[in-house]
């Protein structure tokens, strides 16, 4: 086993940090390390605090390393900033002198703090993936260690997926190897109590399992692998309730960059023309800016208000509370659909220049040639079979273990009770379990290759373990095993409530954004636009931003808000095809172009 390796961001951080201990060792500032250590961070800073987030996030740097670059980077910007301010005030003489030295007053803290802080907020962040995958990781040592009592085997069965757990189980292995620990039980107790503090459950757990690998009894095993599933899931219904209730922030930032700052900006804009101290201004008159008003707008509105919700919506899409397998499509798919949307792309925006400079052509026909096509496009491309869902398959799963194990009970083999259970399992909910029958005992098909043919149509990795282990626990006693699929159904319906759960939650912010981007947006943009128009007609009709220019500004605006949103809640829902993300934002854009369009002309 390969030792693991840094992330990326990790490699960039020590990257960084030992080129500025490298300038700091070359200007002298290196020679006494032990006082770098400037107090502008937080007190909970100290070294020992510090060694401890390293340890969590697996930055390799060391702490005096930390501090050096930290006050490295500090006399670097002050030294840059106060060049700066010195030369704007003897060259420029602006306003802006004042602006420039508080900005020189904070941007050193500012920059320390990002330093010293960076090994906590990874820390944070690989924390929260850790407790994410964890649910599923211990469900599989659930399963492992109920079927044969044993920590490393229990290990390597759940370190086969791509979660961060995963992961840290896999260190866990590597921590064994080479000497850290004398043993598994006491590398997975070290999982559990290094990440205690961001999860008390994962504790909790870890300690029942190992108890159930050591207990001597049937029963007392069955009861501490029951106390480590409740406390997973108890752990997970907590980060549900935590994440709703995190997601009002989010969500009515999205409302408010969508709904309120279009209307502020476009019952504000006739006014920023107008010379308030002239006399012609009370008159009615207004000042002519020329372009510049315009560029301003389509900054605000195009580009820096999308730009922060989509910063929100990937915030909040990062702090899901459960552990989501993306469904990738395959490379040709995405080169070709990627081809042919920007094929689409192009078409209607050169058709919209050419009508947009032909100035015969009303500009919300113009935005609708460049909108509705890509929209069509993107549902087009987006079109496929339909697949099982994960939850829908792990419920299927579930209740075909449940029966499986009932007829095990009775005395049937497990290839009869799988067929018997198929059959019982009714014609509506069927196909699964049916493939999975046929495949195995009508064609003769291996088991184990089976449940993976089914795992890459479908994503229910814990319902296809646990067949696997029903079907070795099988092959040595029927009537074990049989009551081993009766509990493993028990820990996959667990999981399906948690599934259930997040989505009742989660579903009135879901409607409240689906609404709010469909039918609430276009209309209150239009409504923006009339009331441009009004304010407009008060100064005279001669603002510096034509209507045209804002219907135009507004409906690619409207389009990109509907991205974010649709993205936003794609991600909360679980993000699991990105095809279903291509067609809910075509249906979007499509229908609020629409509505925008209808709203505008009936304003005009």
């Amino acid at each position: 086993m390969a030792k693991p390796v840094p992330s990326d961001e990790s490699a960039t951080y020590v990257r960084v940090c030992e080129s500025l201990v490298r300038i700091g060792c070359a200007i002298g500032l290196g020679s006494s390390p032990k006082s770098v250590a400037p107090r502008l961070a937080m007190s909970r800073t100290t070294d020992e605090y510090l060694r401890r987030q390293l340890d969590l996030s697996r930055i390799p740097v060391t702490v005096e390393s930390i501090r050096r670059a930290a006050k490295c980077a500090d006399l670097m910007v002050i030294i840059a900033m106060g060049a700066l301010t010195v030369s704007y005030m003897l060259l420029i003489h602006g306003r802006l002198a004042l602006p420039l030295m508080v900005i020189s007053v904070v941007a050193p803290a500012l920059v320390h703090h990002a330093i010293i802080g960076h090994p906590t907020s990874m820390a944070r962040k690989r924390a929260a993936n850790i407790l994410r995958g964890s649910t599923e990781s211990m469900s599989l040592m659930t399963m492992s260690i109920r079927h044969e009592p044993s920590v490393p085997n229990a290990i390597r069965f759940a370190s086969e997926s791509g979660s961060e757990f995963s992961a840290e189980l896999r260190m866990c292995v590597w921590d064994v190897i080479m000497g850290r620990f004398n043993s598994f039980e006491a590398a997975l107790y070290d999982i559990g109590c290094r990440w205690s503090a961001f999860g008390e459950e994962l504790k909790m757990a870890v300690s029942s399992l190992l108890t159930a690998a050591s207990e001597k009894t049937e029963e007392g095993k069955r009861r501490a692998l029951d106390r480590a599933n409740h406390a997973m899931v108890m752990g997970a219904k907590r980060r549900i309730e935590e994440y709703a209730l995190s997601l009002s922030t989010p969500s009515m930032l999205l409302f408010g960059l969508g709904i309120l700052l279009p209307i502020m900006v476009g019952a504000f804009l006739p006014m920023l023309s107008w010379d308030i101290w002239s006399t012609p201004a009370l008159d009615g008159t207004s000042q002519d800016n020329g372009n510049g008003l315009i560029i301003q707008t389509a900054f605000l509105m195009n580009l820096l208000f999308p730009a922060v919700a989509l910063l929100v919506a990937m915030e909040a899409v990062s702090r899901h509370p459960l552990e989501r397998s993306i469904r990738r499509m395959k490379s040709s798919n995405l080169q070709r659909q990627g081809c042919i949307i920007a094929i689409a792309i192009g078409c209607a925006s050169g058709l919209s220049f050419w009508l947009f400079a032909s100035n015969h052509v009303e500009p919300v026909i113009v935005l609708l040639a460049f909108t509705c096509p890509a929209s069509v496009i993107s549902l087009i491309t987006s079109s496929s079979p339909a697949f099982e869902r994960s939850d829908e398959k792990e419920a299927v799963m579930g209740d075909m273990l449940f029966r499986m194990g009932a007829r095990m009970l009775e005395g049937e083999n497990f290839e009869s009770a799988l067929k018997n259970a198929a059959i019982d399992s009714g014609k509506d909910r069927s196909r699964v379990p049916y493939r999975v029958a046929v495949r195995a005992i009508v064609l003769g098909q291996d088991f184990n290759d089976a449940m993976d043919d089914e795992d890459n149509r479908t994503r229910a990795s814990s319902a296809n373990e646990a067949m696997k282990v029903v079907k070795r626990a099988a092959e040595k006693d029927e009537q074990s095993a049989g009551l081993l699929a009766m509990d493993l159904a028990t820990y996959i319906r667990d999981l399906s409530q948690i599934e259930s759960m997040l989505k009742s939650r989660l579903r009135p912010i879901i409607s409240m954004m689906r609404m709010t981007a469909h039918v609430m947006g276009p209309i209150v943009l239009g409504i923006t636009y009339s009331i441009y128009m009004s304010l407009e007609s008060l100064g005279g009709g001669s603002g510096a931003v034509t209507p045209e220019q804002l219907v135009l500004v507004l409906g690619i605006f409207l389009a990109e808000i509907n991205a974010v949103v649709c993205f936003f809640v794609w991600g909360i829902e679980g993000g699991v095809d990105r095809r279903a993300l291509q067609k809910s934002i075509g249906v979007c854009i499509l229908v609020s172009q629409l509505i925008f369009a209808a709203t505008v002309v009936t304003a005009t």
